[in-house]
């Protein structure tokens, strides 16, 4: 039993590993929506509008449970953001109650941005939320990055 154990566990790690490199790669070739993560249970898309210097723009960030999953509403779902230099924000933490939506089918949240300086800028962050089944409750927490293209 112990050595099944352990192969479970490193199986697990290995299916980890794998999903992370799906995960990065899918982020490079389309960073403004992530879509369906490969081997997860649940996507994350990431919308942002035109954004001009100076001037606010509003991003949002949808996640929905995938197949036979729930979004768990008694979970403290949050979207933290990591502003970089030159880009602020009135609200950089949101909590579930920021939300501009948290459902058992989606979670929606509109952040607020304003870049000093034109050019491309990617804002990243951290969602966490749980998704669960009649069984079970997996909390989550993925990476997400919001690309601004700041125009003069």
């Amino acid at each position: 039993m112990t050595r099944t154990l352990k192969l479970s566990v490193l199986g697990l790690g290995l299916a980890l590993v794998s999903a992370t490199t799906v995960v990065s790669s899918m982020a490079q070739a389309q960073p403004a929506a992530a879509g369906a993560l490969a081997g997860k249970p649940y996507s994350v898309a990431i919308q942002a509008a035109p954004a001009k210097v100076g001037a606010p723009s509003t991003a949002t960030v949808t996640f929905k449970p995938g197949k036979g999953y729930h979004l768990n509403l008694e979970f403290p779902t949050s979207l933290k953001l990591n502003l970089p230099a030159g880009v602020s924000s009135p609200k950089p933490s949101l909590a579930k109650a920021d939300a501009k939506t948290v459902s058992a089918e989606q979670g929606v949240f509109e952040v607020q941005l304003t870049a000093a300086s034109a050019g491309q800028k990617s804002i990243p962050g951290t969602l966490r939320f749980a998704v669960c089944t009649e069984a079970t409750c997996e909390p989550q927490s993925t990476p997400v990055t919001i690309t601004l293209d700041v125009k003069p």
